[in-house]
């Protein structure tokens, strides 16, 4: 079956704007939490709906057909050709692979893009027909067409977007609503899909949904998982997508605290992050202290046979001897019940060595959270987050080796300094990694299309399957 992007003919795209011609199905109620760990706009998750690329996430996060009905991958791994549907624009015009690869070769020059930097191993974008593209890389990635699939990839014609559903206008309400035509189940009949996508405070999300005001919160992190779980008798509790990807702290700044591996590694084999994850409610197996976890084949870590009281008198005598004995620890941290726990946690375990762990503001902070997801399963992008040109304390040794593992041949030379540059990283402690990331939704009963997934991407229109025809 073809993208239902490609199948809306310009007559029935106009009926579909005007709000008629179409039997519309019931309102599908959307709020993002506002000021979330992801920092998603409205207009971004609008943008989910309203763009596509090449190829998308479905419902469960695996890569399905958007743009491009098919594509192949060389043996090398280095050409990927995509061939497109046939389709429109919603001016009537011919989608064409040359405007595709175009829309896609500026999105890569934009210096604002998160994912540019991810995409440096693509080496050429060309329209090789009407209908086909090919896109070149310097070398393999074997998960490249999830980073394609990012909404951020979404490609747009002029200022008009290629994806799925288009922006309602004249429709009473808060937020933005969107609508496209589907084909109902059992039915040669189509009928309008609406959804109403709006953000809100944690607070007042979670207190419409508990009203049954909205059908579905979303974008929620650590910060503000125990509110959601003080209700979770109402409604069964938060859905938890298995996300990967970086929670923890980093270094910002020059403290002198921080400046020694050996003492961020003390520091870091004090934190009891087993203990946290029980505070939070996570599985004990959430937890980690290095920066690459299983979502990328990270090998298990030893497991420390110091007990607490020698891991803490190594830690003092190294405070002592560097002069920072009483040092203070500001941590910049969200809003939030969870942020408390995690303070909570900190002030204790290092409070054991006699550190004073304040909350600060992030231009005074000694250590700043970082709390992202993994846009695709790639070492690359774990590691490359703690670059020398993006941290203040870093390892020279390991840049080189991710600028070697860029320029690799093969797949497995990759890995291998990717491996390396982790091992690197891992012994300087140029992390304090407390373990998995925490998204977390509230979603009606009714929202019989939801599936978590590890990328916490949820398109707007696999929310709620359309209603069959009655037979």
């Amino acid at each position: 079956m073809q993208p239902l992007t490609t199948r809306l003919l310009p007559l029935a795209l106009a009926a579909l704007l005007a709000g008629c011609g179409s039997n519309v199905e019931r309102e599908t109620h959307v709020v993002l939490v506002e000021g979330g760990p992801d920092d998603t706009s409205l207009e971004q998750m609008v943008a989910m709906a309203e763009r596509q690329g090449l190829v998308r996430f479905d419902a469960g996060g695996d890569i399905v057909p958007a743009l491009a009905r098919s594509w192949h991958v060389s043996d090398d791994g280095r050409s990927y050709i995509f061939r497109l549907e046939d389709g429109s624009w919603p001016d009537g015009s011919d989608i064409e692979a040359e405007d595709v690869a175009a829309a896609l070769r500026a999105t890569l020059a934009d210096d604002e893009n998160d994912l540019a930097d991810m995409l440096g191993a693509i080496r050429d974008i060309r329209a090789m027909t009407d209908r086909v593209i090919e896109i070149r890389l310097n070398s393999p990635r074997p998960h490249f067409l999830q980073l394609l699939a990012q909404p951020a990839l979404g490609v747009t014609h002029g200022d008009m977007p290629g994806g799925p559903f288009r922006r309602l206008e004249g429709n009473e309400g808060d937020g933005v609503l969107v609508g496209r035509l589907v084909p109902r189940p059992r039915s040669d009949e189509m009928v309008e899909q609406q959804v109403r996508i709006e953000a809100d405070t944690v607070g007042d999300a979670i207190a419409r949904f508990l009203a049954n005001d909205v059908d579905m919160v979303t974008g929620g992190g650590f910060s503000s998982l125990p509110l959601a779980r003080e209700a979770s008798g109402l409604f069964g509790g938060p859905r938890l997508d298995p996300v990967h990807g970086l929670f923890g702290l980093v270094p910002v700044g020059d403290a002198p605290l921080f400046a020694g591996p050996e003492v961020r590694r003390a520091l870091s084999d004090l934190i009891d992050r087993a203990a946290l994850a029980s505070d939070l409610g996570l599985p004990v197996a959430s937890a980690r202290a290095n920066i690459l976890d299983s979502n990328v084949g990270a090998s298990p870590e030893p497991e420390d046979t110091r007990d607490i009281d020698e891991r803490r008198d190594i830690a003092r005598d190294l405070l002592q001897e560097a002069g920072l004995g009483g040092s203070i620890v500001r941590i910049a941290l969200p809003d939030g019940p969870g942020s408390a726990l995690l303070y909570a946690r900190l002030a204790a375990d290092w409070g054991t060595v006699g550190l004073l762990v304040e909350r600060g503001e992030a231009e005074d902070a000694t250590l700043a959270l970082i709390d992202k997801v993994a846009p695709a399963q790639t070492a690359a992008w774990y590691l490359r987050q703690f670059r020398c040109d993006l941290r203040a304390i870093c390892n020279e040794e390991a840049d080189t080796l991710l600028a070697e593992a860029r320029a690799a041949s093969s797949a497995s030379e990759r890995a291998a300094l990717l491996g390396r540059a982790a091992q690197l990283m891992d012994a300087d402690r140029l992390f304090f990694s407390l373990g998995t990331p925490v998204r977390w939704s509230l979603v009606d009963q009714d929202m019989n299309g939801f599936t978590p997934n590890r990328f916490a991407r949820h398109f707007p229109g696999a929310l709620r399957r359309p209603s069959a025809a009655s037979r």
